[in-house]
């Protein structure tokens, strides 16, 4: 998520829309004078190939399951246009089953070769599956913190499928 809006400060002359589930940061990141929405990465609210770019900072290692984790980058892949950018960074270090010895590390990956959303979203989840491992599904953990009570979960979540859904609103300003 855009998280307090540290990173919307870049670039002045882009349109820039920050999202992130939880309320109070997304408020942070409009009190900042930035275009934010609250939302969930596995519904995000815009049309298929609608932005040139978009950032992922710290979100996928929240999903706690490979699923979820394809889920939302198949989210992220259909908002993009073809060829756009997307950008991903994950935290995950204190993970014991870890490959990696320090925290500078880049994990290839390939672009994918076809041209639309659906495809685009099916090349991320064969590269997503080719580096993980059945030890990267031996712990599963939330690292979600919450500063107020549920009340915003209950004002702004819907259940569908028996499953909570997040709705997506503008913050006021």
């Amino acid at each position: 998520g855009c998280g307090n809006g540290k990173y919307l400060n870049i670039n002045q002359q882009v349109l820039k829309i920050g999202v992130d589930r939880c309320v109070n940061l997304a408020v942070a990141a409009k009190d900042r004078d930035h275009e934010v929405m609250v939302c969930d990465n596995l519904s995000l609210p815009f049309r298929d190939e609608s932005f040139d770019a978009a950032l992922s900072v710290a979100v996928i290692h929240h999903f706690a399951t490979t699923e979820r984790r394809v889920r939302a980058l198949r989210e992220l892949a259909r908002i993009l246009r073809i060829g756009g950018r997307l950008m991903i960074t994950v935290w995950a270090m204190e993970q014991r089953h870890r490959k990696f010895e320090s925290q500078d590390v880049l994990v290839p990956w390939h672009r994918p070769e076809q041209s639309s959303s659906d495809d685009k979203a099916s090349s991320v989840e064969r590269d997503l599956n080719s580096t993980t491992t059945d030890d990267d599904d031996l712990l599963h953990y939330h690292a979600h913190t919450h500063t107020d009570s549920d009340s915003h979960q209950s004002r702004y979540g819907s259940r569908r499928n028996g499953r909570r859904r997040m709705r997506c609103r503008a913050i006021d300003p």
